[in-house]
């Protein structure tokens, strides 16, 4: 039994929303499952996905093939369940006669599926249709599609693990970070004892990063974190969390993703060069304008935690223009002088091969700054230990706060300075692994407000899971004109997030009253403007791939404009006003969708 134990595995952790048996289940099925298949079973669960080897596409037109059932038929039956991989679970029939393939047997073959043809795919699928359960079913089909997701966290995961293997959570959190192969060899690598050394001796070769600390949000002032004295706080900057690694020789920029992302910025990485052995910072990558002739630093420019000054020079670019360097493979070269990038480090993981992870805030922070003695070129005298170091690592500045009104005010320079507001972490807590728990000395973001605007619905769609029959992904417009009501309405957003309950079964009946399109049931649908919501979002871009010239970054619904009528909707004007320095103006030939 294989497939069908993780599919069992998999039906427990879907049936119960406590942890202690989500813990039983998966510790149940470590203890039983073959090695390989384990080694599988833990790729998934922490994050591993395969990709993809059907479209959704492809896989509603073989089930309709499969049963007999029209196309359109398989479609609503889509949108009422919501999860195509539970559709094509309910509508397929009973198998055949049951197999139960061994876990990895499949995991291989999905990888050696993408080298093969549609009609060799379709074969495949077919058979393990015929010859599955229906839960074992399930499982293939959330693999085949590249959309594995289950309700059990990265942490949880490993907790299980730690219960089986008798190691602490931390030594595995460590082990499983990063690539690595699903192979019978892997997991006896995770699950050995480890070496008397430590973690950060613990096979230092490959470059593997630590488990990211992780920040949780601060809703309200900090006035509740109590004594101001016990922060340090530092700006919170927009860019890619990252973890740039120095151990014996090799270099590694990894993304808070998981993702190698070294080659994408060859400066970092030759400056990391230059760091001593067995160093791994933790920071943010951001493309970085050293001519902006802006001094960031803390509070009147007093002095940081050591006896550097706090200030770095230039100030970041927007997020948007550091994507081009992620996102834009083959034209690094270019894009290195167009859009120059800088490693801004705020901690030390790891000081000349010692895992330093357990040392209080304040005291991982003067390492920091006797690693990295000035903050970046111009900032302070003295120098950095090596001009490519000073060039493309930077440290961040951090200042021990004294009073809570004086970070208000810092937080309140947030915007003009290109950052999202203050991090503050408690001056003797350790660095830790995800997100402190309540009352835990951690770190909290005290972000800015977002950016608002009012706009008018213009289109729904279903949604998945539990709101698969209720419209509540919408679609959001602005005005063209000068003025409120004036031209026309251009999309400019989607949001899911933010209304009630009570709000989306409103928001679902007006749908299915005022849509454009009555005949249309499945996918999105027109909806006569009428209803007007307060966005929020976090910032704003120029993007040609959109009609509006204009892209928001995570916007959500604020509330419900009872109060406003479309006609009092704001303008695509308004929008661009909240540009960042360098993109303002209104976007103009932006490519019609």
């Amino acid at each position: 039994m294989s497939l069908g134990r993780f599919a069992a595995a998999y039906k427990r952790l879907d049936s119960t929303t406590r942890t202690s048996e989500k813990v039983a289940a998966l510790e149940d099925y470590f203890r039983h499952a073959a090695p390989r298949d384990a080694a599988w079973a833990l790729w998934f669960l922490v994050g591993g996905r395969p990709k993809r080897v059907a479209s959704a596409p492809e896989l509603r037109r073989w089930v309709a093939q499969e049963t007999g059932l029209d196309g359109w038929l398989v479609d609503e039956c889509h949108g009422a369940v919501g999860d195509l991989s539970e559709t094509i679970t309910l509508l397929l029939p009973e198998p055949i006669a049951t197999a139960d393939p061994p876990l990895w047997e499949v995991a291989a073959g999905l990888r050696s599926m993408r080298r093969l043809g549609p009609r060799e795919r379709h074969e495949r699928v077919v058979a393990w249709w015929r010859s599955c359960d229906r839960w074992s079913r399930l499982v293939l089909h959330k693999l085949v599609s590249g959309s594995f997701r289950v309700g059990v966290s990265r942490a949880l995961a490993v907790r299980a693990l730690a219960g089986v293997s008798g190691l602490d959570p931390a030594t595995l959190e460590h082990r499983v970070m990063g690539a690595w192969e699903p192979t019978e060899e892997a997991l006896a690598r995770i699950v050995r004892a480890p070496e008397p050394a430590g973690p950060a001796a613990d096979g230092p070769a490959d470059l593997r990063p630590y488990p990211f600390c992780l920040a949780v949000h601060l809703a309200d002032g900090p006035e509740a974190l109590g004594d101001p004295g016990q922060w340090l706080a530092e700006w919170k900057w927009d860019g890619v969390r990252g973890q740039l690694i120095c151990r014996r020789g090799a270099v590694a920029l990894w993304s808070r993703g998981e993702e190698v992302i070294t080659d994408r910025f060859p400066e970092i990485a030759a400056a990391a060069s230059d760091l001593p052995d067995g160093t791994v910072l933790d920071g943010e990558v951001l493309a970085w304008d050293d001519q902006a002739g802006v001094l960031l630093e803390g509070p009147a420019g007093g002095a940081g935690v050591g006896d550097a000054g706090p200030g770095v020079r230039g100030r970041p670019m927007p997020f948007a223009q550091l994507q081009t360097r992620v996102t834009r493979a083959g034209q690094e070269s270019r894009l290195f002088h167009d859009v120059p990038a800088v490693f801004m480090a705020y901690d030390l993981l790891e000081d000349r091969g010692r895992d330093v992870r357990g040392l209080g805030t304040l005291e991982r922070r003067r390492a920091l700054e006797g690693l990295l003695p000035e903050a970046g070129p111009g900032a302070a005298a003295g120098g950095a230990a090596a001009a490519g170091v000073a060039g493309a690592i930077r440290r961040s500045p951090a200042w021990l706060a004294h009073q809570w009104g004086e970070l208000a005010a810092q937080r309140a320079r947030s915007r003009q300075l290109g950052v999202e507001g203050l991090m503050l972490k408690h001056v003797a807590g350790p660095y830790g692994v995800g997100r402190a728990r309540q009352g835990a000395p951690g770190w909290w973001k005290w972000k800015i407000d977002p950016y608002t605007i009012d706009a008018v619905l213009v289109g729904a769609q279903r949604g998945s899971g539990r709101r698969a029959s209720l419209y509540t992904d919408y679609t959001f417009a602005l005005w063209s004109g000068p003025e409120p009501g004036a031209g026309e309405l251009v999309p400019v957003a989607k949001a899911y997030s933010g209304l009630s309950d009570p709000e989306i079964l409103l928001v679902d009946r007006y749908v299915r009253q005022r849509a454009a399109d009555p005949g249309l049931r499945a996918g999105p649908r027109a909806v006569e403007p009428g209803l007007v919501f307060e966005l929020a979002f976090d910032g704003v871009t120029r993007s040609a791939r959109h009609r509006s010239g204009l892209a928001v970054r995570f916007p959500r619904m604020a509330r419900w404009r009872h109060d406003k009528s479309p006609a009092q909707a704001d303008t695509l004007a308004t929008l661009a006003a909240m540009l960042p320095a360098g993109l303002a103006g209104l976007p103009r030939g932006g490519r019609r969708r």
